[in-house]
């Protein structure tokens, strides 16, 4: 794949590798080709957690994502989640396999203790 810069990068190795660490471990996700008709967008993955139509992150690597050049990834929290915990808009960008996983978790973790509240 190419950025908007014209470089290749490896979009999809990382992001195969962390859907199957989440499924191995047990943890709601779901995947969808990336929503964009820009060319530096197309063929590439969203990882939504929990689910696409109600996600409280998302995991991305894409032309303009931060940490694309080194086939990285960038987070971004949605909704409740990102309001309590001081997300805004902002995204995480430059993530391996190991710190999205971790990420991904630690989201998860904390929606089932919220909804034990």
């Amino acid at each position: 794949m190419k950025d908007f810069f014209g470089k290749e990068f490896d979009a999809l190795s990382q992001m195969n590798a962390l859907i199957r660490k989440l499924a191995l471990a047990g943890i709601p996700f779901e995947v969808r080709g990336f929503p964009s008709t820009s060319e530096c967008m197309m063929g590439t993955l969203q990882i939504c957690a929990p689910t696409i139509k109600k996600p409280a992150i998302d995991i991305v690597c894409h032309g303009s994502s931060y940490g694309h050049e080194g086939g990285l990834m960038e987070a971004m929290a949605h909704g409740s989640y990102a309001e309590k915990h001081g997300w805004g808009d902002d995204v995480c960008g430059w993530l391996d396999v190991d710190e999205a996983f971790k990420l991904v978790a630690d989201v998860i973790t904390s929606l089932h203790g919220e909804a034990a509240e």
